[in-house]
């Protein structure tokens, strides 16, 4: 375990024990990250219900898209998927530098987004 953080591992086992721990931007990729790799299932899905909150407003959709993406937070997926509504929030996602690691399917549902746009008649011809 020597490519584990330590400082990491022991918010991640403070989360566990139900401490005053709390996730919140500065740590939940690395929370998700372990969780992920340990299994922790609970701790994923109340990383999950955080990252779906408002209280994270300031994460970009295209991080949190990443994050669902990478570690199946279906429920987080939608939800990103959802809030992109404009061709503007398209643009935003693939020009992040998120863009380069979601997987095929989230590009080609994009793909399938920015079509429904413009069937909509959100989309300039």
């Amino acid at each position: 375990m020597e490519d584990i953080n330590i400082d990491e591992f022991l918010i991640l086992l403070n989360l566990i024990y139900a401490t005053e721990t709390k996730i919140d931007e500065s740590n939940v990729e690395f929370v998700v990250k372990l969780a992920d790799r340990f299994n922790m299932k609970r701790i994923l899905d109340r990383a999950e219900k955080w990252l779906n909150s408002d209280d994270n407003d300031d994460m970009a959709t295209h991080e949190k898209l990443r994050l669902s993406d990478q570690y199946h937070l279906e429920l987080l997926q939608l939800n990103c998927l959802s809030s992109i509504d404009s061709i503007e929030k398209v643009v935003e996602v693939k020009k992040s530098d998120s863009y380069q690691f979601l997987s095929e399917e989230i590009k080609d549902e994009l793909f399938d987004k920015m079509v429904k746009l413009w069937e909509e008649g959100k989309l300039a011809a």
